[in-house]
């Protein structure tokens, strides 16, 4: 079993990288256990790929990254809640950021994440837990 201490749960989206482009990243979030500063104890992907007249997720996931994938169990869970419905890069991304994940994203080449995208985001997910206690209470 890996130790996970010191590591966040965390996702890249390579496809809206500074470097996507040039790198042919498409449709594509990195996904796992993340240094704050570099390395991983155990990563995986979700591609997306044309499927007759449909682009539909696929996740992948080396057998180093088994143990990582095995402590999502919530992030599982929602993602099973969209099962067979394709969803879209944006909406896994709504889901990785509702189970906590950190967005380790690089989206510009100065200096990696995108600090005011990370706190909008923070925002919205707060907003929607409040909404929710209004709406339930």
């Amino acid at each position: 079993m890996k130790d996970h201490t010191g590591m966040e749960r965390a996702f890249i989206w390579s496809s809206r990288a500074w470097y996507a482009e040039a790198a042919k990243c498409t449709g594509e979030i990195s996904l796992g256990m993340y240094a704050k500063d570099d390395g991983t104890t155990g990563e995986m992907s979700i591609k997306w790929r044309d499927l007759g007249d449909r682009r539909v997720p696929r996740l992948e996931c080396f057998d180093d990254g088994w143990h990582a994938l095995s402590t999502f169990s919530d992030l599982l869970d929602e993602l099973g809640k969209m099962d067979d419905e394709n969803p879209t890069e944006e909406e896994v991304i709504d889901v990785l950021l509702r189970c906590g994940f950190a967005d380790h994203t690089a989206y510009t080449r100065e200096g990696g994440t995108d600090g005011a995208r990370r706190v909008l985001r923070d925002l919205e997910r707060q907003a929607a837990v409040l909404r929710e206690e209004i709406e339930g209470g």
